[in-house]
């Protein structure tokens, strides 16, 4: 099951009244109950449970580009310590 499948059956089942933990139960401990209430919240607060913003540290930007330019770097050019290159980058 999905992301936005489980969001779906955990705003159904808010609907319905069932409380945090018991949908946490229902779904076999996929979600846990901190998501689940943290969703619920989300859903009386908005009405939806969009997660538009990513939770946790940002994704770094690793491109073929970025990684070609790196090991063109590292063979044609004097030896540099890894701070000094992705500065320069």
């Amino acid at each position: 099951m999905k992301s936005k499948d489980l969001r779906k059956v955990v705003m159904r089942m808010t609907d319905d009244g069932i409380l945090s933990r018991q949908i946490a139960k229902e779904l076999r401990n996929v979600v846990s109950d901190c998501t689940v209430r943290r969703w619920q919240h989300l859903y009386k607060r908005t009405g939806s449970i969009d997660l538009n913003v990513p939770s946790g540290r940002p994704r770094i930007v690793r491109t073929k580009q970025l990684i070609q330019k790196v090991k063109q770097r590292f063979t044609y050019k004097r030896r540099r310590s890894a701070r000094k290159l992705a500065k320069s980058l």
